[in-house]
Protein backbone atom coordinates (compact mmCIF):
# COMPACT_ATOMS: atom_id res chain seq x y z
CA UNK A 1 0.00 0.00 0.00
CA UNK A 2 2.51 2.50 0.84
CA UNK A 3 4.03 2.14 -2.77
CA UNK A 4 0.52 3.34 -4.48
CA UNK A 5 0.43 6.44 -1.47
CA UNK A 6 4.06 7.39 -2.60
CA UNK A 7 3.20 7.51 -6.13
CA UNK A 8 -0.27 9.19 -5.81
CA UNK A 9 1.47 12.01 -4.41
CA UNK A 10 2.33 14.09 -7.65
CA UNK A 11 2.52 17.86 -6.37
CA UNK A 12 3.64 20.67 -8.47
CA UNK A 13 6.89 20.94 -6.10
CA UNK A 14 8.01 17.67 -6.98
CA UNK A 15 7.19 18.01 -10.77
CA UNK A 16 9.61 21.32 -10.50
CA UNK A 17 12.13 19.40 -8.35
CA UNK A 18 12.06 16.45 -11.13
CA UNK A 19 12.76 19.22 -13.77
CA UNK A 20 15.65 21.21 -11.82
CA UNK A 21 17.17 17.87 -11.04
CA UNK A 22 17.00 16.80 -14.88
CA UNK A 23 14.90 14.39 -14.14
CA UNK A 24 11.90 15.37 -15.90
CA UNK A 25 11.22 15.91 -20.10
CA UNK A 26 8.23 15.69 -22.04
CA UNK A 27 7.85 15.35 -25.71
CA UNK A 28 4.79 14.93 -28.08
CA UNK A 29 3.62 11.72 -29.74
CA UNK A 30 2.15 12.96 -33.03
CA UNK A 31 0.97 9.74 -33.61
CA UNK A 32 -1.38 9.20 -30.48
CA UNK A 33 -2.02 12.97 -30.39
CA UNK A 34 -0.31 13.04 -26.82
CA UNK A 35 2.24 14.73 -24.54
CA UNK A 36 4.38 12.62 -22.76
CA UNK A 37 5.57 13.89 -19.40
CA UNK A 38 8.43 10.85 -18.27
CA UNK A 39 9.73 11.91 -14.58
CA UNK A 40 12.70 9.54 -13.57
CA UNK A 41 13.55 8.75 -9.89
CA UNK A 42 10.16 10.16 -8.32
CA UNK A 43 9.42 7.68 -5.33
CA UNK A 44 12.97 6.44 -5.56
CA UNK A 45 16.32 5.92 -7.41
CA UNK A 46 15.26 4.00 -10.65
CA UNK A 47 11.61 4.53 -11.06
CA UNK A 48 9.59 6.08 -13.66
CA UNK A 49 6.45 7.63 -14.10
CA UNK A 50 5.12 8.46 -17.61
CA UNK A 51 1.89 10.60 -17.97
CA UNK A 52 0.24 10.93 -21.56
CA UNK A 53 -1.74 14.44 -22.06
CA UNK A 54 -4.27 14.89 -24.54
CA UNK A 55 -3.91 18.29 -25.67
CA UNK A 56 -7.35 18.33 -28.25
CA UNK A 57 -9.51 17.01 -24.83
CA UNK A 58 -7.49 18.68 -22.23
CA UNK A 59 -6.82 15.74 -19.81
CA UNK A 60 -4.70 13.13 -18.58
CA UNK A 61 -5.16 9.90 -21.17
CA UNK A 62 -3.38 7.28 -19.25
CA UNK A 63 -0.73 7.44 -16.40
CA UNK A 64 2.19 4.33 -16.51
CA UNK A 65 4.47 3.70 -13.52
CA UNK A 66 7.69 1.12 -13.45
CA UNK A 67 9.02 0.91 -10.25
CA UNK A 68 10.20 -1.57 -7.38
CA UNK A 69 8.72 -2.36 -3.58
CA UNK A 70 12.22 -3.28 -1.88
CA UNK A 71 14.74 -4.09 -4.42
CA UNK A 72 15.21 -3.92 -8.62
CA UNK A 73 14.17 -7.35 -8.63
CA UNK A 74 11.07 -6.99 -6.99
CA UNK A 75 9.38 -4.65 -9.87
CA UNK A 76 5.77 -3.06 -10.09
CA UNK A 77 4.29 -1.73 -13.37
CA UNK A 78 0.87 -0.17 -12.83
CA UNK A 79 -0.47 1.00 -16.05
CA UNK A 80 -3.97 3.63 -15.42
CA UNK A 81 -6.34 4.54 -18.51
CA UNK A 82 -8.38 7.37 -17.88
CA UNK A 83 -12.07 7.77 -19.56
CA UNK A 84 -14.93 10.30 -19.96
CA UNK A 85 -18.05 9.42 -17.94
CA UNK A 86 -21.42 9.92 -19.74
CA UNK A 87 -22.17 12.81 -17.42
CA UNK A 88 -18.87 14.04 -18.45
CA UNK A 89 -16.77 13.42 -15.13
CA UNK A 90 -13.56 11.64 -15.68
CA UNK A 91 -12.07 8.25 -13.84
Amino acid sequence: MKCSKTWSKVAAGVIRSAQSAENAAGHADAGAGLVNFMFKDHAQSGDQMVVAFDPAAKKIANLNVNTYVREAKDAVTLIVDFATLPDARTT
